[in-house]
């Protein structure tokens, strides 16, 4: 019977119908009771995903329902799947994970456990693909883990923190929970950047920003754990490059309606990100001239790459006017 902690599992999916049978094959029936729904969001895919969602919709016509987003990105799929959702508590997985049998017994007992908490995030572990070992270029260890977003890495150790404490970021978007009274509170995830009409990159994060911006308690459960299916592409730095790239536009978006950061621009740049960028060229300079370790070398290199993202962000919107 629908209950306070009544849970709707969401999903959303693009292009990957084999990968979300697999994540589903972990999910059904280990993880499912008659407290809680899967939801799968469609976002617009081309392949057979919308035969895996009608297959599993006949087989659990009680527990699984499915719904078709056209509108591009993570954003609106999420927004979607919020909107359709029964659940008391939210709770997001993506469709390449593979799912201990446990997984939902935990996130329930973190909700009792915690009911001054409203937003948690789990662990995520990547699994490599057959064969394939971690690149020693690929330093994880933190604060500068470089893997936590490219290949969804996201390890905070074996106890319980707040995402408020120093060296936190915020839950990953592969493994968020939380109560859906939040959203009253700080609203659903943005789609678009502004007035532009382009499609918000990282979503998640963005909201999650927003949250830990207004204070809201943000817990790290390390007993909620996923595994995460690596795709051998993003194995390669120019992947890298191009994720923290783009992780510079969404810090530049997060960033750019501070008051503070307003007062004090040159051209249009927040002064620190000069001083941050300067930094990091400095930082990676004296770890090639010292031969640093690979992965620390890298490190520095996607530094410079992100604030020099940052920072051309704020001068194309300067010359813009957007």
């Amino acid at each position: 019977m629908k209950g306070e902690d009544f849970a709707t599992i969401l999903i959303c999916t693009y292009g990957r119908a084999d990968s979300l049978r697999r994540t589903l094959e972990t999910l059904i029936p280990n993880n499912v009771d008659d407290a809680c729904e899967v939801l799968v969001v469609d976002n617009n895919s081309k392949d057979h995903t919308q035969d895996v969602l009608k297959e599993y919709a006949a087989k659990y016509p009680d527990l699984f329902r499915h719904y078709f987003e056209k509108t591009q990105g993570r954003g609106a799929a999420l927004n979607t799947g919020i909107a359709a959702s029964r659940g008391d508590v939210i709770i997001f997985a993506d469709d390449d994970l593979l799912l201990p049998a446990n997984w939902l017994a935990e996130i329930r007992r973190a909700l009792r456990e915690h009911p001054e908490c409203s937003v948690f995030g789990g662990k995520v572990i990547p699994v490599l693909p057959d064969g394939m070992g971690m690149p020693e270029w690929v330093h994880r260890v933190d604060p500068k883990n470089i893997a936590e977003g490219p290949l969804v890495d996201h390890n905070k150790g074996d106890t319980v923190r707040s995402y408020h404490e120093r060296g936190m970021c915020t839950p990953i978007g592969a493994m968020t929970f939380f109560r859906k009274e939040v959203l009253s509170r700080h609203g659903l995830f943005e789609e678009t950047v502004g007035t532009t009409g382009r499609t918000m990159p990282n979503e998640d994060s963005i909201w999650g920003m927003r949250l830990k911006k207004a204070g809201e308690p943000m817990l790290y459960i390390p007993s909620v754990y996923v595994h995460h299916v690596t795709d051998p592409a993003r194995l390669t730095k120019e992947y890298f490059r191009r994720y923290f790239w783009k992780s510079g536009q969404v810090c530049r978006y997060w960033t750019a309606d501070d008051a503070e950061s307003k007062r004090r621009r040159l051209l249009n740049v927040p002064r620190e990100f000069y001083l941050k960028l300067v930094r990091a060229v400095g930082s990676y300079l004296a770890a090639q001239a010292r031969r640093e370790p690979p992965g620390m070398r890298f490190a520095r290199e996607l530094d410079v790459i992100f604030f020099a993202s940052v920072v051309s962000g704020f001068l194309r919107e300067r010359g813009t006017g957007s």
